[in-house]
């Protein structure tokens, strides 16, 4: 059957293509493997990834189409995803039946691993589980515009890498690791997030930086993250940190109504 627990075989797949699939490698570490679910084809080329640890589940496929489309037949009647994808993937999960729903596109990037490229200050702190009440009320600071990190929990402060600004006692600057799996060597930025009065001062950057530069000095060969294709000062910073675009995907929120194949991006 399609579905595996052989781990070994799945890391051999995301291997093929490293930045494509730094997040699932990152799955693979104890703490999140627990919440995975594998399907693989026979020949080994082709995978997808169902992470039950969010609600909705998240969606991830890595191969061609031809050798996806069984796969994706596994899952079919799912109720609803988030799906992350590349190519014409999300096109098939239209045709098994799925909605398509607040699709974007964004670009993966990856660090060139130059270390001249990210430079200390000090008016970072490294921020760990007792500083998630204070996370937590500085995201909620985008929920009037949307701009809230959707996927955000403590265990990422305890198994992950956090570095914040704080003034008057408050953070007004954070950003963060989604996922960090030291055994894989994989590690995936994000939850970057500055109070939105505070904003143009370059705190965003220096944040960002300093995660990137203890990840670096943990030796992590793979240091991605995720941004809209459309946020090109975010783009421009990332690129300034040593980022650089490694290719761009779909995103978008999936729910089956069976025997449909339309797109709808209500």
């Amino acid at each position: 059957m399609p579905k595996s627990g052989d781990l070994g075989a799945v890391e051999a797949v995301l291997e093929t293509d490293r930045v494509w699939s730094a997040f699932a490698l990152a799955d693979l570490a104890p703490e999140h493997r627990k919440h995975c679910e594998w399907y693989l084809d026979g020949d080994g080329t082709a995978l997808v990834l169902v992470y039950r640890g969010f609600r909705p589940p998240l969606f991830f496929a890595l191969g061609k189409e031809a050798a996806l489309k069984p796969l994706i037949g596994e899952i079919a009647g799912e109720p609803e995803f988030y799906a992350s994808v590349r190519g014409g993937v999300l096109d098939c999960l239209g045709e098994a039946g799925y909605g398509i729903h607040e699709e974007k596109t964004l670009y993966r990037m990856v660090h060139s691993g130059d270390t001249a490229s990210v430079t200390a200050d000090g008016r970072v702190e490294r921020l760990g589980p007792s500083d998630h009440e204070q996370l937590v009320k500085l995201y909620e600071d985008g929920k009037e515009t949307g701009e809230t990190p959707p996927f955000f929990q403590q265990s990422m402060l305890e198994n992950g890498v956090y570095y914040g600004v704080r003034e008057e006692g408050k953070l007004t600057a954070a950003a963060g690791t989604l996922v960090l799996a030291t055994e894989q060597s994989a590690a995936c930025l994000g939850n970057v997030y500055t109070r939105r009065d505070r904003r143009g001062l370059g705190l965003g950057r220096i944040v960002t930086a300093a995660v990137t530069a203890e990840l670096l000095q943990r030796r992590i060969r793979t240091i991605a993250l995720n941004v809209r294709v459309d946020n090109h000062p975010a783009v421009r910073i990332y690129e300034r940190l040593g980022f650089t675009r490694y290719c761009e995907y779909r995103e978008a929120r999936l729910d089956y109504r069976e025997g449909s194949s339309s797109k709808d991006a209500a």
